[in-house]
């Protein structure tokens, strides 16, 4: 008997042995789940809710940058330091370098640098933008790829958001100007509101899956445009561009302008202007206000950019000729009917006003027949005629040919300008009050 109650004795102790033993193992289990399962209140639980919820409002932000509305979504001001002019305005995603305004780019190699490096240096000359050639696909921020039309990509990814197709065999200058620049934030113009007073749309003519481009750019407020709208913008479609077949996708309602519309090589004043007032304006820089549409200098703050034919430093005076051309450039009529002789050259321009406020008409013709005459106008080869209300407003190409060109003025002005001619040629120009 006595035996039995010892076994008792001994079993109990020993179960009390065991169930401390179970008990520290679950403190102990239960300790080490707190250190990876934290409470609710523990501060690094609280901290990674927090990066939680800011990888959230990052994704929401990428939900948000589509096509239709990244540029109204990404409007900023950068603060500038006193010895470098910095970028004041920015309304697309490239993650520029402010201090001097660099956009770092890649060229796939089945691409010809040397053409999309021209086209980039015609963008540096007009602004403060520099384009910097990188061979490392990733660090970019525009990459030119091969592709079957001329267009710009939007990605999600916010660190290198911007792919831009150029056909391999058919690089052209001026729209791989256009399609940069769309990516730094300028809407086509052929998109604007007020494109129906100047050009038509044939939408059934267009490929189906390339009418988004042709769609008017919607705000979420009445845009306000700070130029004109231009039909020579480097930013316009031509006639058939993203056409079906053979039939035109857009019409221009300006005959003088039609053969022209969609084939710059060069920036207008007014793309330009656009650029620039999105990231080469300096609030900080004191300058007069600028005469006959010009705008602070991208180079030279502290002056005017003014019009190819005027000059000072609030583009008040008409631009004096080299001795290349004709010396005398500003001409009031005297009568009704006036007969000019120029010679015309590089960077020249002649100013003809009407003696009253009735419209005038010019009739231009080349007259040095030594001179190699073309049908097909560029700015290379052609004078530029200025016959709108608003002079920068981009004018009608004239190339050397055997024939007369008349221009009627919509007011009592023409001008006549040779910015990209490179040759020296004599015109002769009827002036006629209508």
């Amino acid at each position: 008997m006595l035996l039995f109650f010892i076994v008792i004795a001994l079993f109990k102790i020993l179960n009390i042995i065991i169930g401390n033993d179970i008990s520290f193992i679950y403190s102990y289990e239960r300790q080490k789940r707190n250190v990876y399962r934290p409470s609710l209140f523990n501060w690094n639980f609280r901290d990674s809710i927090n990066k939680w919820r800011n990888n959230d409002k990052m994704l929401n932000i990428r939900r948000k940058m589509t096509p239709a509305n990244w540029r109204k979504n990404n409007s900023s001001t950068v603060k500038k330091e006193p010895s470098i002019p910095q970028i004041t305005k920015v309304s697309s995603n490239l993650n520029l370098n402010k201090k001097r305004n660099n956009i770092i780019y890649y060229v796939d190699s089945k691409l010809r640098v040397e053409t999309i490096q021209t086209a980039l240096s015609r963008i540096e000359k007009e602004t403060c933008l520099k384009f910097i050639r990188t061979k490392d696909f990733k660090k970019t921020e525009i990459k030119y790829l091969p592709g079957r039309f001329f267009e710009t990509i939007f990605e999600k990814n916010l660190d290198n958001p911007f792919k831009i197709y150029v056909p391999s065999n058919s690089q052209h200058i001026g729209k791989i100007i256009r399609e940069t620049m769309h990516a730094l934030g300028v809407e086509y113009e052929h998109t604007r509101s007020d494109r129906n007073n100047f050009i038509s749309v044939i939408k059934r003519n267009i490929i189906a899956s390339y009418r988004k481009y042709f769609e008017i750019f919607k705000e979420k407020f009445k845009k306000k445009y700070s130029t004109p709208y231009d039909v020579r913008s480097i930013m316009h479609y031509a006639s058939y561009e993203f056409a079906s077949g053979k039939q035109k996708v857009l019409n221009c309602k300006d005959k003088l302008l039609k053969e022209s519309m969609g084939k710059s090589n060069y920036l207008t004043f007014n793309d330009a202007k656009q650029l620039n007032e999105k990231y080469c304006s300096y609030p900080s820089i004191q300058y007069q206000s600028c005469y006959f549409h010009g705008y602070q200098n991208p180079k030279f703050p502290n002056k005017c950019k003014c019009l190819p034919f005027l000059t000072g430093n609030r583009c008040e005076t008409f631009l004096p000729n080299s001795n290349r051309c004709t010396k005398h450039n500003v001409r009031v009529m005297g009568s009704r009917v006036e007969v000019y002789n120029f010679i015309m050259g590089p960077n020249c321009s002649f100013i003809i006003r009407g003696s009253s406020s009735k419209k005038i008409a010019v009739d231009i013709k080349f007259t040095d027949m030594k001179f190699k005459y073309t049908s097909l106008c560029s700015e290379a080869n052609s004078i530029e005629v200025k016959y709108k209300n608003d002079l920068s407003i981009s004018g009608a190409l004239v190339c050397p040919n055997d024939k007369s060109f008349r221009v009627v003025a919509q007011n009592n002005t023409i001008v006549i300008v040779g910015s990209n001619f490179k040759q020296e040629t004599e015109l002769s120009v009827v002036a006629i009050e209508v």
